[in-house]
């Protein structure tokens, strides 16, 4: 029966670890880099459900009205929304 000798090779592997990190940290600093969410960036976000079927670009262009093109809509389900946008200020989020 012949053995795995593990520990005679540790070196190797300590140098294909760090190896691997090495090249995982210069990774995530190549472009494009880690966009931070919106829980890091300032930003709101709103779950809205609607009544009625509204159409996801009409939501756009509601919001491009008040002044935020930016805004991410996603659907989450029927007839419901979640909405990111950059933050929002009272006078803004009281118009929606």
């Amino acid at each position: 029966m012949r053995t795995l000798d593990l520990v005679g090779t540790r070196k190797w592997f300590f140098l294909f670890s760090g190896a691997l990190v090495v090249a995982s940290l210069v990774l995530l600093a190549l472009p494009p880099t880690l966009r931070p969410g919106i829980e890091f960036t300032a930003g709101t976000t709103t779950l809205v459900r609607f009544e009625r079927e509204v159409d996801q670009a009409a939501l756009r262009a509601a919001y491009a009205d008040l002044g935020h093109p930016e805004a991410r809509i996603q659907s989450t389900g029927d007839r419901e929304y979640l909405i990111r946008t950059s933050e929002l200020r009272v006078p803004d989020s009281a118009l929606i």
